[in-house]
């Protein structure tokens, strides 16, 4: 294997590591095996950490294998760390809701009238939807900001 990280001088041999001596580091197996596997594993990312042992059989790895983490850690690691969403995964629904709240209380009234409007002939044209239903679509796009509110306060009570 020809890399940049085999090709340094015999003083660096200290940095590499048998899957043995990585037993106990920080974020490794308890176990020699473990180690291998895992090894192994970041190895397949990362083909740079491995290399021939020289005078043995077998492979030895870099040092700084011992502070990398798997592609699934990671993941795993990042929906523990993420704030959990009311909204759900739904990326662009949370997007709007953002852009919603670092609006002015003016624009948001426009933006929301809008919103209820196009609900409103969306339900128009499905002919599914009780005239009643769109007539009550239409008075909520009335209501100021306040009303809506104090209107969706009370539901939730």
């Amino acid at each position: 294997m020809n890399n940049s990280l085999t090709q340094q001088n015999p003083l660096d041999d200290e940095q590499w590591l048998s899957a043995l001596e990585f037993v106990g580091k920080p974020g490794m197996p308890s176990t020699a095996k473990g180690c291998r596997l895992r090894l192994e594993k970041l190895a397949a990312l990362h083909p740079d950490i491995k290399r021939k042992r020289t005078g043995y059989k077998g492979f030895e790895y870099h040092i700084r294998a011992a502070g990398m983490s798997l592609q699934s850690e990671r993941v795993e690691r990042q929906q523990k760390t993420q704030p959990v969403s009311p909204y759900g995964s739904d990326e662009q629904l949370n997007l709007w809701v953002q852009l919603f709240k670092t609006m002015k209380p003016h624009s948001r009234d426009r933006l929301l009238k809008q919103a209820l409007e196009q609900v409103a002939d969306d339900l128009a044209l499905t002919h599914q939807v009780s005239p009643d239903v769109v007539a009550l679509a239409r008075r909520l796009m009335e209501l100021s900001e306040a009303q809506r509110q104090q209107l969706l306060d009370s539901l939730s009570e």
